[in-house]
This record gives structure tokens, C-alpha cells and sequence, in this order.
């Protein structure tokens, strides 16, 4: 609804998410389909290298849409690791290894929407 509202403003913007549509997404995905088995560690190092390319791919990048003066909108960052990964995780593992892209890239705003499943 967001993108909706910002995209009738004639102002450009890219709408993404996490886990991308990238080969490291469709992995994760898999994992979370249960159709991959793998441990809370490595789950949370392909979420990394997802959003790293995520951030950084020269192609679909955010910084390359932010570069060329376009806003972005994306469903899920780095914050969501934090909510997602904690339980399995130490909080500090979570937090050093995702530092990288918070050092690449720092949201202007984030929504946090609690709402119950229903």
C-alpha cells in the first residue's frame, strides 16, 4: 500500500523484499519450504550473503536504484534477522555478522507493524 500510495506521486521507486529472487533467495526458500535441510547457522549466513547482493548486486542493487536517484522500498532488512534469528542465535553473532550491511547501508525509516497473524 506504501508503494502504492509513493508510486501515484510520480516519484520513482523500486519495491524489493527478503529473501530475494536471487539463487541465494530461492536457497533460502527452500530451507524454509523444508525441501533443503540445513542448520540455524548456515540459514543465517545465506540470509547475509542474500542481502548482501541484495545491497550491493550491479544489476538489481539497492544502491544501484539509490544511486540513479530512486527510492526503495524494501519488505524485510537486516532488522528482521535480529527477530528471526535471535532464537537460534546469540543476539551479538546476529548483530556482528549482519554489521556489514548496516555499514553499507542504514534505512532512512523502518516500519514495524504488530499485528496478529489473524
Amino acid at each position: 500500500m506504501l508503494f502504492d500510495k509513493i508510486n501515484s506521486k510520480e516519484v520513482r521507486i523500486h519495491k524489493t523484499f527478503e529473501p530475494t529472487d536471487s539463487p541465494i533467495g530461492s536457497v533460502i526458500k527452500n530451507i524454509l519450504n523444508k525441501r533443503i535441510i540445513s542448520d540455524d547457522k548456515t540459514i543465517g549466513v545465506l540470509f547475509l550473503a542474500d542481502r548482501l547482493d541484495h545491497i550491493q548486486n550491479p544489476i538489481t542493487g539497492i544502491l544501484k536504484h539509490l544511486n540513479n536517484g530512486t527510492h526503495v522500498i524494501s519488505d524485510r532488512y537486516y532488522y528482521s534477522s535480529y527477530a528471526y534469528h535471535v532464537p537460534m542465535l546469540s543476539m551479538d553473532w546476529v548483530i556482528d555478522a549482519n554489521k556489514v550491511c548496516a555499514n553499507l547501508l542504514r534505512p532512512d525509516i523502518v516500519f514495524y507493524f504488530d499485528i496478529s497473524a489473524d
